[in-house]
């Protein structure tokens, strides 16, 4: 019980991990174009605009994950080790933010 316990807790940091990279990824390129222009920063402008989408994406991968598990059938409590499949989780993450930019462009796009 405990291994499956620790194998789903290390999963879920896994989809933690895949959102945080997408953030930073995201956070990097906007903060470049201040460094570009040699301007300081705004870090809590950034933080007080982007929080929500933080959050968005952290629920929607968690939600992946819970769909990996509960209708894919990802989670399979094995003897706590990290296998080649586990990227599926990081993913999540990553894909969570992929389908919130997608749409967020498809709905500017179609806004007439």
């Amino acid at each position: 019980m405990l291994t499956v316990s620790l194998t789903l807790a290390l999963k879920i940091v896994f989809v933690l991990f895949g959102c945080l990279v997408w953030n930073f990824i995201k956070f990097s390129d906007e903060k470049d174009k201040y460094d570009d222009r040699d301007e300081a920063f705004p870090y809590s402008k950034y933080l007080g605009k982007n929080w929500d989408n933080l959050v968005k994406s952290l629920m929607l991968a968690l939600v992946f994950l819970i769909l990996g598990k509960e209708v894919l059938h990802f989670i399979v409590p094995l003897d706590g080790q990290i296998t080649w499949s586990d990227s599926y989780y990081v993913g999540s993450g990553l894909v969570a933010e992929v389908i919130m930019q997608k749409l967020k462009a498809w709905k500017e796009k179609n806004k007439n």
